[in-house]
């Protein structure tokens, strides 16, 4: 449930100098970096044909006890070949990695107490409204009705879809009933519903939400609906859905990277942030300010924005 991040620049195709490891590199990146090398050595370098039972050995390779193997090696097959990448070992064995770190290959994840802590930040968050915010945990508690209400499906929330369906369950029933429906099916207010759905990452590779609904929008004429957006996020609980979007997210852009390792650090910070932080670092070097290498240029909001703040990098940049 990672706060979405999207692209942050456009595309390079020159070589960078390595990127100063950021709390984020230093955390993730190395464990998908591991997984990568130890399912890769599984397969000699010759081998370029594979098969779902290949997939599926380098895939126990890496974390034993998968269920249906073999499954997962066909869709993540499918998922390189609906996204027009290459088959090659290397793509494989990248998707493995971050299915494996994220999900340890489960379409939707269980999270444990995942119920108790989201209606304890359901509390909390109402709790800061003055006045009305008791009253207003109390009429979720009863919306639609008493045995069936909002509060009571967060609670007994074991994964994030059963949390991202009471949250659309409720957005549905204040629509029909501020008679904003007709807004709502058109999908007219979907960037504000988006902005606070807490469920931003999802699926066996966590993917970026926004980055499945801004690939969506971009293969439509028009304005998605409402339904499609929801489709969107229906597919990415799926185990073919999520790798697919996965796997784009991973694979799907131009770098200069000289190593797998940025790549994944991209996963998760956005893309190009090893490359950012690598600007950042010869900036703060050059300029003698102090800069932080989040991979982050710019300032964003929740769902990718980018806002007008001037940000450290910028105030380092003006003063060269």
């Amino acid at each position: 449930m990672r706060i979405a991040v999207i692209a942050r620049s456009e595309t390079t195709k020159q070589s960078i100098p390595a990127p100063i490891r950021a709390r984020w590199m230093d955390c993730f990146a190395p464990l998908a970096m591991t997984a990568f090398v130890l399912v890769a050595s599984a397969t000699p370098a010759a081998a370029q044909n594979f098969s779902p039972p290949d997939v599926a050995r380098l895939i126990l390779n890496e974390r034993g006890g998968v269920r249906d193997a073999t499954g997962w090696g066909d869709d993540i097959l499918a998922a390189l070949a609906d996204n027009k990448f290459q088959p090659s070992r290397e793509n494989i064995c990248s998707v493995i990695a971050i299915a494996s770190q994220e999900s340890g290959f489960n379409a939707n994840p269980a999270v444990p107490g995942l119920g108790k802590i989201a209606d304890k930040a359901v509390r909390e968050k109402l709790g800061k409204i003055p006045i009305f915010g008791a009253k207003a945990y109390d009429m979720l508690d009863g919306m639609p009705d008493a045995r069936h209400s909002f509060i009571k499906r967060v609670r007994a929330a074991r994964t994030e879809r059963d949390l991202d369906l009471a949250y659309r369950a409720l957005v549905e029933y204040g629509a029909g009933k501020s008679s904003l429906d007709g807004l709502l099916q058109w999908g007219l207010l979907d960037k504000w519903i988006e902005e606070y759905n807490q469920i931003s990452t999802v699926g066996s590779m966590q993917v970026s939400v926004a980055f499945a609904l801004n690939n969506a929008r971009g293969e439509h004429w028009r304005p998605i609906t409402h339904a499609e957006s929801n489709a969107v996020r229906d597919r990415l609980y799926t185990r073919a859905g999520g790798l697919y979007y996965g796997a784009r997210q991973l694979l799907g852009y131009e770098t200069g990277y000289d190593q797998k390792i940025f790549r994944f650090a991209d996963y998760n910070a956005g893309r190009y942030s090893s490359r950012n932080a690598a600007f950042q670092a010869i900036v703060a070097k050059l300029s003698g300010h102090k800069v932080a290498t989040d991979g982050d240029l710019l300032s964003y909001d929740k769902v990718g924005r980018a806002r007008a703040d001037v940000t450290n990098s910028e105030t380092a940049l003006r003063a060269l």
